[in-house]
C-alpha cells in the first residue's frame, strides 16, 4: 500500500515537504483523472491532491471508470492516472491520451503498453507503485501549470543541515529547484520521480553511505550526475570517481566550484552571477 514506509518518511521531512510546496501550482488547478483499483491508494491519492487544490474525478466502480473515459466528454483532464487493470478493455495508452489536454499528462502505474510511442511519448509516464507521494504532487502542478519542459531538478543529500542549506540556495540561483534529504535511501526514488539533472551526495553519512547509494543510481542507469563530496580521507572520493560520479568535492569547498558546474550542465544559466547567492564563500 503506497501509505507504507517510503511514503511515510518523505512526507514526514519538513524540509522536503517545504521544498515540494515550492514546486506546486501556485494557484493553477489541474483535472485530475485517477482509475485506480485499490481503494485505500485511490483514497490517499485523491486526499493529497484535492488537499493541493485540484479538481479530482476518483470513480470507484468498473461502470463509472467507463463512463469517465466516455469519448463523449471529450478530453477535460490535464492529469490521467492509469492502473490498466482498471480498465483491461483498453490495451494501449492511445484511446485515454486522447482524454487529455494537449499539454496534458498520462501516468501509468503499472506494466508497459505497446503503442507507449503513441502521440506525445514525451507526456506518458511509467511510475511503478509505489511512488513518493510528493512526486504525484509535483506532477500535478506540472499538468496545471501546462509545463512542456521539466524543470531541471537538483537532489542534495547531506546530514549537515548547513550544507544542505548551502547547497540548495547555489542550486536555486543556479536555476535549478532543489530537493533535500538527509537519508542517502531516499535518494534513487527522488531522483527517479523528479527526473532530477544532478545529485550533490556526500558520502559519509549515518545509515546508508553515500557509495551505496551512488551504487544503486548507477544499477538503476538513472542518467543523472553525481556530485560525490567528502570531508575524509582522498580514497573516498576516489571510490566515488571509480563508482561513476562525474565529479568530486573535497570539503570545504568553494561556492564557485559548485556554480561553475551547474553553469556547464544547465541549458539556461540565466545570467546568475556568484553575487545573487546570499550565503557565505565556503563550507
Amino acid at each position: 500500500m503506497l501509505e507504507n514506509a517510503t511514503t511515510e518518511r518523505l512526507c514526514s521531512l519538513k524540509e522536503l515537504e517545504d521544498t515540494t510546496r515550492s514546486l506546486l501550482s501556485g494557484g493553477h488547478r489541474a483535472k485530475i483523472l485517477i482509475l485506480e483499483c485499490d481503494a485505500d491508494v485511490r483514497s490517499l491519492w485523491q486526499t493529497v491532491l484535492e488537499r493541493d487544490g485540484h479538481w479530482v474525478t476518483a470513480p470507484e466502480s468498473d461502470y463509472e471508470r467507463r463512463s469517465a473515459v466516455s469519448p463523449r466528454l471529450g478530453r477535460p483532464y490535464d492529469l490521467v492516472i492509469l492502473e490498466p487493470r482498471s480498465l483491461p478493455e483498453f490495451r494501449g495508452c492511445g484511446r485515454l491520451s486522447r482524454l487529455c489536454t494537449p499539454n496534458g499528462h498520462l501516468l501509468i502505474t503499472e506494466g508497459t503498453p505497446d503503442d507507449l510511442d503513441y502521440g506525445h511519448p514525451e507526456k506518458v509516464r511509467l511510475w511503478p507503485k509505489p511512488f513518493p507521494i510528493d512526486s504525484l504532487r509535483w506532477l500535478a502542478s506540472k499538468a496545471a501549470n501546462n509545463c512542456w519542459a521539466d524543470p531541471m531538478v537538483a537532489i542534495v543529500c547531506d546530514d549537515c543541515p548547513h550544507t544542505r542549506s548551502l547547497l540548495a540556495s547555489v542550486a536555486h540561483a543556479a536555476g535549478f529547484e532543489p530537493v533535500c534529504t538527509a537519508d542517502g535511501s531516499q535518494v534513487p526514488a527522488l531522483a527517479a520521480a523528479f527526473e532530477a539533472s544532478v545529485v550533490f551526495l556526500d558520502i559519509l553519512m549515518p545509515g546508508q553511505d553515500g557509495l551505496a547509494t551512488l551504487s544503486q543510481l548507477r544499477k538503476a542507469r538513472l542518467p543523472v550526475k553525481v556530485v560525490a563530496m567528502s570531508g575524509g580521507p582522498e580514497l573516498y572520493l576516489e571510490a566515488a570517481r571509480q563508482l561513476g560520479a562525474c565529479q568530486t568535492l573535497p570539503k570545504p569547498f568553494q561556492v564557485k566550484t559548485v556554480l561553475r558546474f551547474l553553469s556547464e550542465i544547465s541549458p539556461d544559466p540565466r545570467g546568475w552571477m556568484t553575487s545573487r547567492v546570499d550565503v557565505v564563500e565556503a563550507v
